[in-house]
This record gives C-alpha cells, sequence and structure tokens, in this order.
C-alpha cells in the first residue's frame, strides 16, 4: 500500500500524526527571561531627617539599572508603613529572544519613562518635609513579601532602622539579645509570617551617617539579619553605603 493511501485511511489520525512529528521537530523559540523586583524604601521619621545625599544618589543607581523584565516599587516607611500605597509602581517589558524593531521600541520608551518617574518619585520621597514621629519598620516585611509571579526579589532600604512603635522603641530603649528573639518571635505570630514570606529575597540596608543611636549598627544587623534569614531572606548589607555589586 502506498504511503498515502495508508494515512489516508487512517483518517484525521494520520494527519494529526504528520503534524505531530513535524511540529516535534521544529526549532522552539526561547522563553524571555523574567526580570527582579526592586523594591525601594525611603525612611520618613523625624529620627532619619538631615542630610541624605549620599543614599539618594544610591537608590537613584538602583533605579538607573532597572532592566527588560524588571518591576520597581517605591514605598514611605514612617507610622503607617503597613497600610500607606506605594508612592511609585511599574513594570518594564520582558525583551523576547528574538524581538521585533516594534517590541525593541517599545522596551526603550517604556524603561526610559520608568526610569525618568520613578526617580522623580525617589527625589520626592527623600526631600519630604512631613516627616512621621513614629517609625514601624518591621511592616517593611509585609510590603516585601514574594509577589505571586515568584520573581527574585530585591530590597534596599534607606533608614536608621529605629523602629519606634509602643511596643519596640529603638530609638529610647537598648536591645538584648533575649529581648530581640522576642520581639523577632512576637512579630511573627502578629503578621502571620511564614519561613517562606521573604524566600529567597535579598535585602539592603542604607544608614545615614552622623547618627549616634541608643542601638548601635551590629546591634541592629544582628537583630535584623535574624528577622530576615528566618523568614528566608538574606541580609547582604548593612551598612553606611553600597558596594557597586549591590545596585543591580
Amino acid at each position: 500500500m502506498h504511503l498515502s493511501q495508508r494515512f489516508k485511511s487512517k483518517g484525521g489520525a494520520g494527519v494529526l500524526l504528520v503534524a505531530g512529528l513535524f511540529q516535534g521537530c521544529a526549532p522552539r523559540t526561547p522563553q524571555p527571561v523574567a526580570g527582579t523586583r526592586k523594591l525601594l524604601f525611603v525612611d520618613q521619621s523625624l529620627s532619619a531627617s538631615g542630610a541624605r545625599e549620599s543614599s539618594l544618589n544610591a537608590g537613584l543607581s538602583v533605579i538607573g539599572a532597572l532592566g527588560p523584565g524588571d518591576g520597581v516599587w517605591i514605598f514611605a516607611v514612617h507610622g503607617r508603613t503597613a497600610e500607606a500605597a506605594p508612592l511609585y509602581e511599574a513594570d518594564i517589558p520582558v525583551v523576547r529572544a528574538r524581538p521585533t524593531s516594534r517590541h525593541l521600541a517599545d522596551y526603550v520608551n517604556t524603561r526610559a519613562r520608568v526610569v525618568a518617574d520613578a526617580s522623580s518619585a525617589l527625589r520626592k520621597a527623600f526631600a519630604t518635609e512631613n516627616r512621621s514621629p513614629s517609625t514601624d519598620v518591621f511592616s517593611v516585611v509585609d510590603r516585601a513579601r514574594i509577589g505571586a509571579d515568584r520573581r527574585p526579589e530585591k530590597v534596599w532600604i534607606f533608614s536608621d532602622m529605629l523602629n519606634s512603635t509602643p511596643n519596640a522603641d529603638f530609638e529610647h530603649q537598648r536591645l538584648t539579645e533575649a529581648w530581640s528573639s522576642d520581639l523577632i518571635a512576637s512579630a511573627t505570630r502578629r503578621h502571620g509570617w511564614k519561613s517562606d514570606t521573604l524566600r529567597g529575597a535579598t535585602f539592603f540596608v542604607v544608614l545615614p551617617e552622623g547618627k549616634d543611636p541608643v542601638n548601635d549598627r551590629r546591634t541592629l544587623e544582628k537583630l535584623y539579619s535574624s528577622l530576615i534569614a528566618g523568614l528566608g531572606g538574606n541580609l547582604a548589607r548593612f551598612d553606611f553605603n553600597l558596594e557597586s555589586e549591590d545596585l543591580k
């Protein structure tokens, strides 16, 4: 029997078989790689006021490094960190493996707009004169929860990290190892955090210079490093400046 007759006698099944064979042989178009969720938090409390030009420049460098598929969010840290709306949020399109000129133009134009608008929002966030008397630093975790799209996440916090709420006032109360452990445990229960709440998220904290708080840098770093690690994240930097590799 001729090959065409044999396939014809099988009806539609033969056609589907041949189509499937050719589909299996066809080269697959590489899928675009998703970018990174990039979150910037600016402390707008009274304790963090003062000259912060180096922190602003570091934040602008982070925004300037945005690439394909990245998303950027800017939040304020103050007494209402948990419920306040983002100061800015936007996504940059993913670039296809074989982009057309139209797709490239869309990416270039969108990225330029996002970088400009996000930079403007960040400058306004640092320049605000409406300073909060209290600071809810712990609620940064709620805003930094890993998104549903599971993109890698990086978080930059420009703050003195002096939480100042009724149950945890780091501006006036000296931290001890026992109290730090209790604070982390109670905050975890109160906020409903899990061991994977910050899974894979990397944190960078930029402290303002010229401060001499009750709790020094090492004490605060130990507390926040333990908190973030317990929720699946990593505190990569807790210092007055960022390194070049921290900006991307």
